[in-house]
């Protein structure tokens, strides 16, 4: 069947699904970040549409943060993306992979991925590859920030050779293309991040609210832990009567010595490094408030986390954040925060954050483009 281009996205205006499968590619299910739910939104939005679909699982259990990573294993990942990546070869080997499928992503940072394309061009099959994109070496202070030298040449390669790029808001899009990173910026679709919070894992008992800060980030440089010590303290000389617990939650990896040393002056902090997702919501649906101190934030899961269980986010005025939450929620300075944080946690709070959580329904966005987009 012959193809149409249209811009970047393939439009092979196919008449039936029954032609089309989907290899879905998902990330490791660690059950601390964020990719076990992406997982189960995909899969649920795949369903919805009638998409013939088949994930790509590999028998590595890339399920601890470890060997040097900051929100998935090092060489675990590399692990897990190669046998995935085995998978994938073999099918198209086999013959299994038709022209009119789709390869999807749930992170098109995938190392390796430059096989899938040269794979494809030697043997003249016309599949597309399409993903999501968290962060990269495009964006300041990400993990990947400092491998710029070598990974922003793979990123533009990666980028102007697959079909079609998910973002979750207008900063990602905005540092891909401000870095010359695709040639094509209609490429990049801002959609949302295929998460949602799964409230259904708690009771619908009402919990009284607690005077509790959550700080709900990993302890990397990059959520500036040490800033969040600095309003602690700011705040604790200010109200220095006042009652409260902050607990700091750590992202699913042990609490680095350094943080550890930082905060034993302040009794009130908690720490809580591998909390299931039930044990760490029992603690959001109690607190008051969440704070950010970070410097790199693509989409702010936390801060959906917190909506929907009517935790007030007070967070810097920068990145994703003033795409993502009203001016009253964004603080310039650290005096604002503080001023913000007795606010909220002393005389009360808001009513119906959960309005404020955004996307709920990317995953049907992100299957939506891609079907469209190849004439189904």
């Amino acid at each position: 069947m012959a193809a149409v281009q249209v811009g970047r996205w393939k439009n092979c205006y196919t008449s039936n699904l029954s032609k089309m499968k989907i290899w879905y590619v998902p990330l490791e299910k660690l059950e601390q970040r964020m990719y076990a739910q992406i997982n189960t939104q995909m899969k649920a939005s795949f369903q919805r549409f009638g998409v013939d679909f088949q994930e790509i699982l590999p028998e590595y259990k890339a399920d601890q943060i470890r060997e040097g990573g900051w929100v998935m294993p090092a060489a675990g990942h590399c692990l897990f993306c190669s046998q995935q990546l085995a998978i994938l070869l073999q099918h198209l080997v086999n013959g299994d992979v038709g022209d009119n499928d789709i390869i999807y992503f749930d992170d098109l940072w995938f190392p390796g991925l430059e096989a899938l394309f040269y794979s494809k061009h030697l043997m003249k099959k016309h599949f597309s590859v399409y993903g999501f994109i968290h962060a990269g070496s495009f964006t300041y202070a990400d993990f990947v920030y400092p491998m710029s030298t070598w990974a922003r040449d793979l990123e533009r390669s990666w980028f102007n050779a697959c079909d079609g790029i998910f973002v979750g808001t207008k900063q990602t899009k905005n540092d891909i293309v401000e870095c010359g990173l695709i040639a094509d910026s209609d490429k990049v679709v801002i959609t949302g991040l295929p998460f949602n919070v799964d409230t259904s894992l708690l009771s619908n008992q009402v919990v009284k609210k607690e005077n509790i800060i959550i700080f709900a980030h990993r302890d990397d440089p990059d959520k500036k832990v040490d800033e969040f010590f600095k309003l602690l303290q700011l705040f604790k000389k200010r109200n220095f009567d006042f009652k409260f617990k902050v607990f700091i939650t750590g992202g699913g990896r042990a609490v680095r010595q350094s943080t550890r040393g930082l905060f034993a002056s302040i009794p009130e902090v908690e720490f809580c490094p591998n909390l299931t997702k039930q044990e760490y919501y029992n603690i959001l649906q109690k607190s008051k408030v969440m704070v950010s101190t970070a410097i790199q934030e693509n989409f702010g899961v936390c801060t959906q986390e917190a909506l929907a269980f009517n935790v007030v986010p007070i967070c810097p005025d920068r990145l994703s954040y003033h795409y993502l939450l009203p001016k009253e929620f964004l603080y310039k300075t650290s005096e604002e925060a503080v001023i913000m944080l007795e606010k909220y946690i002393k005389t009360g709070l808001c009513a119906n954050l959960l309005s404020l959580v955004h996307h709920p329904y990317a995953s049907d966005l992100i299957v939506h483009r891609i079907l469209s987009a190849n004439g189904v």
